[in-house]
């Protein structure tokens, strides 16, 4: 065997080695991806649930969050500021999750778990209310998204 022929030995034996390392790169990659998608769900879920454990938790934020939702005219001033916190928690939360979904970090049915919860929320004048005052401190996508929501919610009943 002459140089030649081991050299075209060499080039086989490293484009069979070459398509192995992209089949194992391919792997740890979609690997990878499961791994990002399912931390990104956690930290969403946690998040969520530290708000609803806080809310079950304290029987006076409850009733604030309730009041702030469907009654806002009746809230003093301080508890209207209370309320505002909470929705920024609240709408945080669910920007956030819009984002990653964006971002292809979460499915489409996180998404649409989230996205009944946001229509829930502004089926209330309370929210609705918040949203009209404090819009400006989300993302543009997401106030796109939201107004595009808002647009099929019907309003809330006088």
């Amino acid at each position: 065997m002459d140089w030649s022929s081991l050299a075209d030995i060499g080039e086989v034996v490293s484009a069979i080695a070459v398509l192995i390392s992209l089949a194992y790169l391919a792997v740890q990659i979609r690997q990878n991806t499961q791994t990002v998608r399912a931390n990104a769900f956690h930290g969403a879920s946690t998040e969520w649930l530290s708000f609803t454990a806080q809310l079950a938790s304290d029987p006076e934020l409850a009733e604030l969050y309730q009041q702030g939702r469907f009654a806002p005219d009746t809230l003093t001033p301080q508890q209207s500021r209370r309320f505002d916190l909470l929705l920024d928690t609240n709408l945080g939360l669910t920007e956030n999750v819009f984002l990653q979904y964006r971002f292809g970090f979460l499915t489409q049915s996180n998404q649409d778990r989230f996205a009944a919860i946001l229509s829930a929320q502004f089926r209330t004048e309370g929210v609705r209310a918040y949203w009209r005052r404090r819009r400006t401190f989300y993302t543009a996508e997401f106030v796109a998204y939201v107004e595009r929501e808002l647009s099929l919610i019907p309003p809330p009943a006088a």
